[in-house]
């Protein structure tokens, strides 16, 4: 048991057992924390010494600024937890801390530019061996990727207007896919199955391919999704967005009238984003299909419509699954409809968010509808709501610098 006292400035692991027919404390290990946190996540359990035992890494973090600043080896054996080795760093350098597949120490150094920028980091080995705890070897330094939750939100926004996606659900996809991470302390984030950065694109025996566009992603692409955010962004989008026209095709069912402005209208796409499969079917509990996991995290979603006898009353394909072809008719209740950006009125000031943002002669995606390209920063006046299309809430503007008028979606703007 891994024990906070309630002040939480004092951490305990306990051992508890069963001694005739009584549960009974064994043995503990307790550290102060002094303005550091315990980071959970990364108590590990390995037999680090090779030894046949189990071993725990506690790590303790620096709360400010997030890097360990120090580490314990803890030994579980005959009803014992014991220290085995204890390391206090200076400098509150080390960025990552994990046991490698053979059984060594792997310690990430990150180092900054004069900015504080993170710029590279350099990985260090180390090894126990006859009780003894020594340096094996180093790799680097590599170059540090990264990219803040706000670039990333910017991001998704910008791509979700582009591909005509709802920004609501790529946003949820990419926090279930990956907590919104295209990077790990400097590392592209890659799943154990070969999903990539935030969107965790996954190549089928080496590329990707999306139907509806016919566009092939080879292996320089793959790569390039590893560093590139924006563009791991968009290949997710335009998967999603072949899986949403599928349904047309007769590949999956359809809901509704299939509406783009509906996010309940997406459901099966989301769907077949992880794998239209039984793995997927919705239960009874509501927690375990992916599609169930995005729309939980999207404030609002009715969830009323995608139950199990709901969607079994539908009927099922020769799979099991629900019936591609199908349309399930939903009603009028819709809970969420798409409003994604900054509810904005009439005469309100607002700045463009997204550099390159597209002024439209209407509210949809139309491609010869692009009256000009907008600037980060530049600032509008709203002049009237422009209604809901192509999957966005739009609003008429003019440029406040000149008489330019336009539609532009709400995700692109910011209210003043």
């Amino acid at each position: 048991l891994i024990n906070l006292d309630k002040n939480a400035d004092e951490v305990q692991f306990l051992l508890f057992g069963m001694e005739k027919e009584k549960m009974r404390l064994f043995s503990s290990w307790k550290k102060p924390l002094k303005g550091e946190s315990l980071d959970i996540s990364y108590i590990l359990n390995s037999d680090i010494n090779k030894n046949g035992i189990m071993e725990m890494i506690p790590i303790f973090k620096e709360k400010e600024s997030g890097f360990i600043n120090r580490w314990y080896i803890l030994e579980v054996s005959q009803n014992k937890i014991k220290e085995v080795l204890g390391e206090g760093l200076k400098g509150y350098n080390i960025g990552e801390l994990r046991i490698t597949e053979d059984g060594r120490i792997m310690k990430k150094s990150v180092s900054y530019d004069e900015a504080g920028e993170a710029v590279s980091y350099t990985k260090a080995y180390f090894a126990i061996e006859d009780g003894k705890y020594s340096y094996k070897a180093s790799e680097g330094p590599f170059k540090y990727y990264g990219i803040s939750k706000e670039e990333t939100d910017t991001l998704l926004k910008k791509i979700s207007a582009e591909e005509g996606v709802p920004y609501e659900i790529i946003s949820s996809i990419a926090y279930i896919e990956s907590r919104g991470q295209q990077f790990v302390w400097g590392e592209p984030v890659i799943s154990f199955d070969g999903g990539i950065g935030i969107m965790q694109v996954t190549p089928m025996n080496g590329s990707i391919t999306i139907q509806y566009t016919g566009e092939t992603f080879g292996p320089e692409n793959i790569e390039r999704m590893k560093t590139d955010a924006e563009f791991d962004i968009r290949v997710g989008a335009k998967i999603l967005y072949d899986k949403w026209l599928s349904s047309f095709g007769g590949a999956l069912p359809k809901v509704s009238d299939m509406n783009p402005d509906v996010l309940e209208n997406w459901y099966f796409a989301v769907m077949a984003y992880n794998g239209y499969s039984k793995v997927n079917m919705p239960g009874s509990s509501w927690k375990g299909a992916y599609q169930e996991r995005v729309f939980n995290n999207i404030k609002g979603f009715n969830k009323e419509y995608f139950t199990a006898d709901k969607i079994s009353a539908h009927g099922f394909d020769s799979d099991g699954l629900p019936a591609r072809g199908k349309i399930y008719e939903l009603g009028d209740k819709l809970s969420v409809r798409q409003t994604t950006g900054y509810e904005l009125n009439a005469g309100d000031e607002a700045a463009v968010k997204v550099e390159g943002s597209k002024l439209r002669n209407s509210p949809n995606l139309s491609s010869d509808g692009v009256i000009t390209k907008l600037a980060a920063g530049e600032r509008v006046r709203i002049l009237e709501d422009g209604g809901l299309s192509s999957g966005y809430r739009w609003y008429k503007v003019r440029l406040l610098d000149k008489e330019t008028a336009g539609y532009i979606a709400g995700v692109l703007l910011k209210k003043d």
